[in-house]
């Protein structure tokens, strides 16, 4: 099984901090430090609840407060699963979890492109999960269109476009947001051509001025959310 007992560097993975996630994906701060810790499984009561929500990449994650490009769309999915569209109940995740990993053999199942309804069949213990994991919202038609802008090689997310011209690659500048083609990261783009003008940061970084208006829309979206 591939996860944190093989990642032995940052390189081609992405390293993103808990702010980091939060600024990129909208998830709240303490939400992400809560599921990297998961302490439901430190003191178990069930079956479920010994099942951690992720296995990090990195091997000193929850010391480091570290996430991969994997653990964060892993995250994602749950957050989404979690949110008022479908406020899945966290067994039911596990359940869902647990399942993919042992038919996938992938650490991060939720966001491998792969999962199905039917994997958590395993994990389910009374009757309220046996009718959520037989609802009629089967799990991959729940998920994979909010998976559309993600980019798959061998169940792992390469890269994403989280918005147009956009494009995040843990094996480029760390994972950090990129324009497009020219692959000059976003914040430094926004940062020069608000410090000075756009027409200057699209000299100095050599690409077109449309790619620096990209950077600006995008980083002006990252504020507004995180202003919200």
């Amino acid at each position: 099984m591939t996860g944190s007992e093989t990642a032995t560097s940052f390189a081609g993975t992405g390293a993103y901090t808990p702010v980091d996630v939060s600024r990129l994906t909208g998830i709240p701060v303490d939400r992400i430090r809560h599921w990297l810790l998961d302490p439901a499984h430190h003191e178990p009561k069930s079956k479920l609840s010994r099942i951690p929500l992720l296995i990090p990449d990195f091997e000193d994650a929850r010391e480091l407060e570290l996430l991969s490009f994997q653990d964060m769309h892993e995250l994602r999915v749950i957050h989404y699963l979690r949110g008022p569209e479908f406020d899945w109940p966290m067994p039911r995740i596990r359940a869902h979890i647990a399942g993919g990993r042992t038919k996938l053999q992938v650490t991060h199942p939720l966001s491998s492109g792969k999962m199905k309804a039917d994997f958590a069949k395993a994990y389910v213990d009374d009757e309220d999960l046996e009718e959520a994991t037989t609802a009629q919202l089967v799990f991959e038609d729940l998920v994979r269109p909010f998976l559309k802008d993600l980019r798959f090689a061998e169940m792992r997310a390469v890269s994403w476009q989280p918005f147009e011209n956009v494009i995040i690659d843990p094996t480029r500048s760390s994972g950090r947001p990129l324009v497009k083609d020219y692959f000059v990261p976003t914040a430094t783009l926004a940062r020069v051509a608000r410090a000075t003008s756009p027409s200057n940061a699209a000299a100095w970084y050599e690409v077109s001025e449309e790619a620096v208006a990209t950077a600006l829309r995008y980083e002006q979206s990252l504020d507004e959310r995180a202003a919200a």
